[in-house]
Protein backbone atom coordinates (compact mmCIF):
# COMPACT_ATOMS: atom_id res chain seq x y z
CA UNK A 1 0.00 0.00 0.00
CA UNK A 2 3.04 2.29 1.01
CA UNK A 3 4.63 1.96 -2.73
CA UNK A 4 1.37 3.63 -3.79
CA UNK A 5 0.52 5.90 -1.44
CA UNK A 6 3.00 6.47 0.90
CA UNK A 7 1.25 8.81 3.15
CA UNK A 8 -1.56 6.10 4.18
CA UNK A 9 -2.47 6.68 7.26
CA UNK A 10 -3.86 3.64 8.21
CA UNK A 11 -1.15 1.34 6.69
CA UNK A 12 1.15 3.12 8.63
CA UNK A 13 -0.51 2.85 11.82
CA UNK A 14 -1.12 -1.14 10.82
CA UNK A 15 2.91 -0.92 10.37
CA UNK A 16 3.43 0.31 13.93
CA UNK A 17 1.00 -2.06 15.52
CA UNK A 18 2.94 -5.04 13.77
CA UNK A 19 6.08 -3.13 14.92
CA UNK A 20 4.45 -3.39 18.58
CA UNK A 21 3.41 -7.16 18.14
CA UNK A 22 7.83 -7.87 17.78
CA UNK A 23 8.36 -5.34 20.69
CA UNK A 24 10.20 -2.77 18.32
CA UNK A 25 9.10 -0.13 20.20
CA UNK A 26 11.11 2.49 18.76
CA UNK A 27 10.02 1.91 15.18
CA UNK A 28 6.30 1.65 16.20
CA UNK A 29 7.01 4.74 18.03
CA UNK A 30 8.37 6.53 14.89
CA UNK A 31 5.24 5.17 12.74
CA UNK A 32 2.80 6.20 15.21
CA UNK A 33 4.16 10.04 15.16
CA UNK A 34 4.31 10.47 11.50
CA UNK A 35 0.58 9.46 11.24
CA UNK A 36 0.04 11.88 14.23
CA UNK A 37 2.06 14.42 12.17
CA UNK A 38 -0.40 14.30 9.22
CA UNK A 39 -3.68 13.23 10.90
CA UNK A 40 -3.98 14.47 14.55
CA UNK A 41 -7.60 12.87 14.90
CA UNK A 42 -6.04 9.55 14.48
CA UNK A 43 -7.60 7.57 17.87
CA UNK A 44 -5.81 4.19 16.84
CA UNK A 45 -2.15 6.30 16.35
CA UNK A 46 -2.43 7.93 19.96
CA UNK A 47 -3.86 3.81 21.33
CA UNK A 48 -0.83 2.52 19.62
CA UNK A 49 1.91 5.11 20.90
CA UNK A 50 0.54 4.99 24.67
CA UNK A 51 0.65 1.22 24.36
CA UNK A 52 4.36 1.54 23.69
CA UNK A 53 5.06 3.97 26.42
CA UNK A 54 3.12 2.00 28.48
CA UNK A 55 4.83 -1.35 27.74
CA UNK A 56 8.31 0.31 28.32
CA UNK A 57 7.11 1.38 31.88
CA UNK A 58 6.86 5.03 30.93
CA UNK A 59 4.02 5.73 32.43
CA UNK A 60 4.16 9.66 31.92
CA UNK A 61 4.40 9.65 28.67
CA UNK A 62 1.53 7.04 27.90
CA UNK A 63 -0.86 9.37 30.34
CA UNK A 64 -0.12 12.44 27.93
CA UNK A 65 -0.29 10.53 24.84
CA UNK A 66 -3.22 9.40 26.15
CA UNK A 67 -5.06 12.27 27.46
CA UNK A 68 -3.88 14.33 24.39
CA UNK A 69 -5.67 11.29 22.28
CA UNK A 70 -9.01 12.28 24.00
CA UNK A 71 -8.99 15.30 23.51
CA UNK A 72 -7.91 15.55 19.28
CA UNK A 73 -8.92 11.71 18.34
CA UNK A 74 -12.09 11.19 16.40
CA UNK A 75 -14.30 8.33 16.60
CA UNK A 76 -14.37 6.44 12.98
CA UNK A 77 -17.01 3.72 12.58
CA UNK A 78 -13.82 1.49 11.14
CA UNK A 79 -12.88 2.12 14.66
CA UNK A 80 -15.09 0.76 17.16
CA UNK A 81 -13.94 1.00 20.91
CA UNK A 82 -10.68 2.74 20.45
CA UNK A 83 -11.91 5.39 22.75
CA UNK A 84 -12.64 3.54 25.97
CA UNK A 85 -9.17 0.89 25.44
CA UNK A 86 -7.55 4.21 25.35
CA UNK A 87 -9.60 5.56 28.75
CA UNK A 88 -9.11 2.00 29.81
CA UNK A 89 -5.36 2.35 29.24
CA UNK A 90 -4.63 5.88 31.03
CA UNK A 91 -6.34 4.22 34.27
CA UNK A 92 -3.66 1.52 33.87
CA UNK A 93 -1.01 4.03 33.14
CA UNK A 94 -2.05 5.78 36.48
CA UNK A 95 -2.61 3.06 38.32
CA UNK A 96 1.14 1.68 37.51
CA UNK A 97 2.89 4.59 37.40
CA UNK A 98 0.99 5.58 41.39
CA UNK A 99 2.27 1.87 42.68
CA UNK A 100 6.00 2.81 41.29
CA UNK A 101 6.86 6.22 42.32
CA UNK A 102 8.14 6.71 45.07
CA UNK A 103 7.00 9.50 47.06
CA UNK A 104 9.43 9.63 50.24
CA UNK A 105 11.74 12.15 47.88
CA UNK A 106 8.55 14.81 47.30
CA UNK A 107 7.23 14.30 50.45
CA UNK A 108 10.53 15.78 51.99
CA UNK A 109 10.60 18.39 49.83
CA UNK A 110 7.13 19.28 50.45
CA UNK A 111 7.45 18.94 53.81
CA UNK A 112 10.22 21.41 54.09
CA UNK A 113 8.46 23.78 51.62
CA UNK A 114 5.87 23.91 53.78
CA UNK A 115 7.29 24.82 56.87
CA UNK A 116 9.54 27.58 55.39
CA UNK A 117 6.65 29.05 53.95
CA UNK A 118 5.17 29.58 57.22
CA UNK A 119 7.42 29.18 59.95
CA UNK A 120 5.12 26.57 61.64
CA UNK A 121 6.75 23.00 62.00
CA UNK A 122 4.73 20.20 60.33
CA UNK A 123 4.58 16.41 61.74
CA UNK A 124 3.44 13.59 59.44
CA UNK A 125 2.12 11.02 61.10
CA UNK A 126 0.68 7.71 60.76
CA UNK A 127 -2.60 6.62 62.17
CA UNK A 128 -3.84 3.05 60.89
CA UNK A 129 -7.40 3.83 62.44
CA UNK A 130 -7.85 6.50 60.56
CA UNK A 131 -10.87 6.38 57.94
CA UNK A 132 -9.76 8.56 55.01
CA UNK A 133 -6.64 8.30 53.36
CA UNK A 134 -5.23 10.97 54.59
CA UNK A 135 -6.13 14.87 56.37
CA UNK A 136 -4.48 17.90 57.50
CA UNK A 137 -4.84 20.11 60.57
CA UNK A 138 -3.96 23.60 60.23
CA UNK A 139 -2.22 25.05 63.12
CA UNK A 140 -4.87 28.36 63.68
CA UNK A 141 -7.94 25.99 63.33
CA UNK A 142 -6.45 23.69 65.97
CA UNK A 143 -5.22 26.14 68.03
CA UNK A 144 -1.19 24.78 68.74
CA UNK A 145 2.00 25.53 67.20
CA UNK A 146 2.73 23.19 64.42
CA UNK A 147 0.46 21.78 61.75
CA UNK A 148 -0.61 18.39 61.21
CA UNK A 149 -1.05 15.85 58.30
CA UNK A 150 -2.10 12.14 59.19
CA UNK A 151 -2.41 9.61 56.60
CA UNK A 152 -3.41 5.69 57.37
CA UNK A 153 -0.59 3.58 55.65
CA UNK A 154 -2.78 0.62 55.36
CA UNK A 155 -4.82 2.80 52.66
CA UNK A 156 -4.38 2.27 49.21
CA UNK A 157 -2.33 5.30 47.42
CA UNK A 158 -2.09 7.21 50.40
CA UNK A 159 1.36 8.77 49.52
CA UNK A 160 -0.16 10.58 46.95
CA UNK A 161 -3.37 11.71 49.13
CA UNK A 162 -0.68 12.72 51.33
CA UNK A 163 0.58 14.99 49.07
CA UNK A 164 -2.80 16.24 47.98
CA UNK A 165 -3.56 17.14 52.32
CA UNK A 166 -0.10 18.77 51.36
CA UNK A 167 -1.39 21.18 48.77
CA UNK A 168 -4.06 21.69 51.00
CA UNK A 169 -2.13 23.28 53.75
CA UNK A 170 -0.28 25.66 51.18
CA UNK A 171 -3.36 26.84 49.60
CA UNK A 172 -4.37 28.02 53.71
CA UNK A 173 -0.41 29.36 54.04
CA UNK A 174 -1.38 31.22 50.99
CA UNK A 175 -4.94 32.56 52.27
CA UNK A 176 -3.83 33.54 55.55
CA UNK A 177 -1.34 35.26 54.10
Amino acid sequence: VLEYHPDDIMALNNIGGNYIRYKKYDDAIRMFKQVLSKDDSYLNSYYGLAMCYYDQNRYEEAIDVCIEGMKKGVNRPQDRNVREEIQKMVMSACRDYVKNFDYSIEIGIEKKKLSEMSNIPLRIEEDRNLNVHARMEYHVTRHRNYDRVVFNPTKPYHEHLLMHEFMHLEMANEASK
